[in-house]
């Protein structure tokens, strides 16, 4: 299958769009937001290199957040409600 150089960049350019940070939204409008979030990422990530910061463990078991399974069927039904109506 040969692709042209068109086909390829609308290619790669739906895949950031889609594939990458999908969390901020889907659509190109939001490609600014997506590169102002790599550089946020970025300058954390030098300033606790350099030390200017301390290192940050997010995904430590004490900082996570549970769910009681009340809240999380009550926000089940009302999507699931959401959707059938």
């Amino acid at each position: 299958m040969n692709a042209t150089k068109e086909q390829r960049i609308l290619h790669a350019k739906d895949i950031l769009q889609k594939e990458l940070l999908p969390h901020l939204g889907i659509c190109p409008r939001n490609e600014r937001k997506k590169a102002f979030f790599i550089g946020y990422m970025i300058h954390k990530l030098c300033n606790a290199f350099l030390g200017r910061i301390e290192e940050d463990d997010r995904d430590h078991y004490g900082k996570k957040r549970m769910d009681l399974a009340g809240s999380l069927l009550g926000n089940l039904y009302r999507e699931k409600f959401r959707r059938f109506v």
